[in-house]
């Protein structure tokens, strides 16, 4: 804190001490100090000149901080646009609870609702065979057969692990899975953004 009043204490003696004489020799009578306005005349200018340069980089600060954001949000949305449609690919976005100081709840809820972005999983959806093949990254890929399909964003599969049946899929493009268990869930690719950098659930889903 004493570094900034030290700062702010030479900026204002060179405010200061400029500005007093500058008044001073302006209000002296030119007719008398004919070198004293001559030279105020040049000092004028280099000030002016120096104004001026100031506020054209300002500007040009300004310019440029105003098309990077331009640009930034043109990135922006690019990347939250569904671009599966052009493969008739869909993408599930999944989070996992993590547990907190205080554990797991008795219906192995997570108390602490701190929740870590997991790989997002894809399904590329072939309606007219009726079938789905599932990937994701540093996984096999899987074929999904027992399917029903209307579109890319709406369709049902069923698997069989043993004795337990289970049913996956899209709703209107939000994605089920009745095999997961309550640790996992399933957020928009925004959301799942703000996970993967956050790290937690506050500001990130309201779901949650």
């Amino acid at each position: 804190m004493d570094k900034f009043y030290a700062i702010g204490g030479l900026i204002l003696i060179a405010i200061l001490g400029i500005g007093i004489p500058w008044l001073f020799f302006s209000y002296l009578p030119k007719k008398k100090f004919p070198m004293i306005e001559k030279r105020m005349d040049k000092f004028s200018e280099y000030i002016s000149g120096w104004v001026k340069l100031g506020s054209a980089l300002f500007n040009l600060l300004i310019g440029i901080a105003i098309i990077a954001g331009i640009i930034y949000g043109i990135g922006a949305v690019i990347n939250y646009i569904d671009w599966g449609f052009l493969n008739s690919e869909i993408t599930a976005y999944p989070i996992s609870c993590i547990p907190s100081e205080s554990g797991y709840s008795s219906d192995s809820e997570c108390n602490g609702k701190i929740f870590v972005a997991m790989t997002p999983i894809t399904y590329k959806v072939y309606a007219d065979q009726q079938y789905v093949v599932a990937s994701q990254e540093e996984s096999s890929i899987v074929r999904l057969s027992d399917c029903a399909i209307k579109d890319r964003q709406n369709w049902n599969c069923t698997e069989k692990n043993g004795y337990y049946t289970s049913q996956l899929g899209f709703t209107d493009g939000k994605y089920f899975d009745t095999s997961d268990s309550s640790d996992i869930k399933f957020v928009t690719k925004l959301e799942w953004e703000c996970f993967k950098y956050n790290g937690h659930s506050i500001g990130c889903s309201l779901s949650l």
